[in-house]
């Protein structure tokens, strides 16, 4: 009889998990409208993790899920207010507060349990900063306008204070419900209360809730920190004719497609390794536990890394892809793909340190090169987009590696172009960008490359310094030819500008040929039609400079 219940144990706790894997794959309103409609909605709740949980309810919204927090267990509302009321290191009432209004239903003891299992000092936290506590033995006769409590042995008087009415009623009530379950216990945290230190209260609930969030899988900063770690790189696997076709067209998401492949206890598992790394982005970026747009940063940098890692070490193939990860762990995976990056970041990091390679705060390259530089040398490198002002983004591909690995091999041989240009010293150089002033610090290298070559396009040197404005003319005939609204460059000058160029840094050739018409293409767009009249208004001194 007694391995028959066993064995029935068994059988519920199977079709439960099995039921919380099909909500799994519902959408967060589906799925929590589905536990709460179950005949076991206390049993279901009560088996997920908390965190799930949480983020289903900022889904939804917290007005529209008090039923879910209502099913909640203590230990779980504690995580929803660990994760939900706090902005940094700062405890916000407010938030507070709407999670203990969300949690009052209908089942008075499940909410005392919930309230009960709260860390005191958040409660006296709330007293300190939207109560005044008296003592009525010291002032009998006190009067006071407003909202107001006493404790049952009428020592105490509660007066509110917060801003809001909602909050004033949320908190009386709380109050009143301590009064209800232990009135000498009521006077005592009201005591206790009174002398406390607002600072020291909202540290030692800091203290509690972070130790709380290890638990639920968030790391403390230095393990955070160990996950972006460099890692040997092994060999890559040989490309077959799939990966090779997949590279050619759009790759397939090959973490998708390795959890799909799973089965169902290699997909929970996989998931979980999974959480664990979005939470150390997530802790390594100082961000909030319980702030859903940080979870969906922090969620897209982990995936992307992730999916450069499982690119290399599978060869972009799904099949090997689930192989790698039933073999390795998603943290490694993650490693992986982030030391592509990081390599990356040591190359530009050289680059950065040459002489020459930076002058008044610009380094001396073309602004996407430059973009590019500047991105990889953060603390977590990055890949500049090529669209202007846009934030650079985690490397999410091999391809997308190779093209900077590209970009930085341009950039060297830029940095080698403009370094001959500027005469190899930084005497000579600062004099060069000297001759320009402004024009040189608001226009950049664009403004150095356009005032060498129109020299040069004069039939001089190829030398920086501004172009004489009654030589704007000449400069326009020499560079342009065909209608003057709608001009286009003379072939033969830019050849003879690319020899000219290239012969100053004879390594670097191609890469000259390259910054001659991205120079030139950039002057015809910007000034070509103002440039054949003759003429260049003072507003594009900063694209030629002219004196």
């Amino acid at each position: 009889m007694a391995r028959h219940e066993k064995g029935n144990g068994r059988d519920r706790a199977a079709a439960r998990t099995q039921l919380v894997r099909q909500l799994q794959r519902l959408e967060p309103k589906a799925r929590l409208d589905a536990l709460t409609s179950s005949k076991r909605a206390a049993a279901l709740v009560r088996s997920l993790p908390a965190d799930r949980l949480y983020f289903d309810i900022l889904s939804v919204g917290l007005a529209d899920a008090t039923d879910v927090v209502q099913l909640a267990s203590p230990a779980q509302f504690q995580a929803f207010v660990d994760l939900g009321a706090w902005k940094g290191d700062h405890l916000d009432h407010r938030a507070l507060l709407a999670w203990i209004r969300a949690a009052r239903g209908e089942d008075t003891p499940t909410f005392r349990a919930q309230v009960a299992g709260l860390d005191m000092e958040l409660v006296e936290s709330l007293l300190r900063g939207h109560t005044v506590i008296h003592d009525l033995e010291e002032d009998p006769d006190l009067h006071i306008e407003g909202l107001t409590l006493d404790s049952a042995d009428g020592r105490y008087r509660v007066e509110f204070r917060a801003e809001e009415a909602l909050d004033q009623s949320a908190l009386r009530t709380l109050l009143q419900d301590f009064i209800a379950e232990d009135a000498l216990g009521f006077s005592r945290l009201l005591e206790s209360a009174r002398w406390a230190f607002p600072s020291e209260l909202e540290e030692l609930a800091y203290n509690f809730r972070n130790a709380r969030l290890a638990d639920l899988g968030f790391p403390d900063p230095e393990t955070a920190r160990s996950l972006f770690a460099r890692v040997p790189l092994p060999p890559p696997p040989a490309e077959t004719g799939g990966t090779a076709l997949a590279a050619a067209h759009q790759r397939p998401q090959l973490l998708a497609a390795a959890l799909e492949a799973l089965t169902a206890d290699e997909r929970d598992n996989l998931e979980d390794e999974l959480r664990t790394v979005v939470n150390s982005v997530l802790v390594d970026e100082r961000a909030d536990a319980g702030d859903p747009e940080a979870i969906r940063s922090a969620s897209e940098r982990a995936r992307d890394t992730l999916e450069l890692g499982l690119e290399y070490l599978s060869g972009g193939s799904p099949a090997r892809a689930v192989d790698v990860v039933r073999a390795d762990t998603s943290r490694h995976v993650f490693q992986v793909g982030f030391t592509l990056g990081l390599l990356l970041k040591h190359r530009a990091d050289r680059l950065a340190r040459r002489p020459l390679a930076r002058l008044d705060g610009q380094l001396l390259l073309w602004p996407d090169a430059a973009a590019a530089v500047e991105a990889l040398r953060r603390p977590r490198p990055l890949r500049a987009l090529r669209v202007e002002g846009a934030e650079p983004v985690p490397f999410r591909s091999l391809r997308e590696v190779q093209e900077t690995e590209g970009l930085l091999g341009r950039a060297e041989q830029q940095l080698a172009v403009f370094s001959a240009l500027l005469g190899g010293t930084e005497e000579k150089a600062r004099a060069a960008l000297a001759s320009l002033g402004e024009d040189w610090r608001v226009g950049g290298t664009p403004a150095v490359l356009l005032a060498a070559l129109a020299q040069a396009a004069l039939g001089g040197a190829l030398q920086v310094a501004p172009v004489q404005k009654a030589r704007v003319g000449a400069l326009g005939a020499a560079l342009l030819e065909g209608p003057k609204e709608a001009p286009h460059l003379q072939r033969t000058t830019r050849d003879r500008l690319v020899r000219a160029l290239a012969a100053l840094a004879p390594d670097s050739g191609e890469e000259a040929a390259r910054l001659v018409d991205a120079g030139l293409e950039k002057l015809l767009r910007e000034a070509g039609p103002a440039l054949a009249h003759g003429e260049l208004p003072p507003q594009l001194s900063t694209l030629l400079p002219v004196r």
